[in-house]
């Protein structure tokens, strides 16, 4: 799916790389996508943040032991459902600004 997406959106000359849940053939949030991602990188889990507008994917993420980082465009609440996102920001710019970028 995200080979699809790279070759439509022509991104392959600007990320250095990408995981995917194709790898492991199972969808987030299997806590075994966030373990895969981890061991592709070499990285220990909680080392790891998953970036998503997507309270479910924060749960699944912060569940497996990785941060979980919630975008949260429109200034809602975040749902009372599973564990809190580590970072919560209002965009990727935001998020640059909480990384000092």
């Amino acid at each position: 799916m995200l080979d699809a997406m790279f070759d439509v959106a022509d991104l392959h000359d600007d990320v250095e790389g990408y995981i995917s849940a194709d790898e492991v053939e199972t969808f987030k949030p299997d806590p075994g996508i966030y373990r895969h991602a981890a061991a592709t990188l070499d990285v220990p889990i909680e080392e790891i943040a998953h970036v998503t507008a997507g309270w479910f994917d924060v749960a699944g993420a912060e569940g497996a032991g990785m941060q979980g980082v919630w975008v949260n465009r429109d200034d809602g609440p975040y749902p009372n459902f599973g564990p809190r996102p580590s970072l919560e920001v209002d965009s990727f710019t935001g998020l640059a600004d909480e990384l000092g970028l």
